[in-house]
């Protein structure tokens, strides 16, 4: 199958960009979301223990517990979903293949020479299959 620099850069290049900067941000609201929530409960749970003091209340008490079940909740998925690491990772591949194309496009660097096509796609799929390969080896950890 023969396919075209502008098919490739539209095709696979285009579309793994996107991707990238789709789940790039999708990982940096989840992190940030998840942060506050834990960063508000932990705060919160001084506070509630200070009128749980003044007003002897089994519900203030049980809000207490509420209130720290649900920063260990958040806590424990970021730490499971590495929200934060996934941003970054996503983010840096985003970014590679952009500086990847825009190299391609304008032919500096690596694609200097005459026929600098195939070195792109070399490229590309390299960071591409980078990505796929750090994401089999995170799962067999979690195994």
């Amino acid at each position: 199958m023969k396919i075209t620099p502008e098919e490739y850069l539209e095709d696979r290049v285009e579309e793994q960009i996107n991707w990238y900067n789709r789940k790039s941000i999708s990982n940096k609201k989840w992190f940030y979301l998840l942060q506050i929530i834990v960063l508000v409960m932990s705060a919160t749970v001084p506070v509630v223990s200070i009128l749980s003091i003044v007003f002897e209340s089994i519900w203030i008490r049980l809000g207490i517990g509420i209130l720290g079940a649900i920063a260990a909740i958040a806590t424990g998925i970021i730490s499971i979903c590495q929200f934060r690491k996934n941003w970054i990772e996503y983010r840096t591949t985003a970014e590679s293949l952009k500086c990847e194309k825009y190299m391609f496009k304008t032919k500096t660097g690596f694609y200097a020479e005459r026929d600098a096509f195939p070195v792109f796609v070399e490229r590309i799929e390299a960071l591409v299959s980078k990505e796929h390969t750090d994401w089999k080896q995170h799962l067999k950890i979690q195994k």
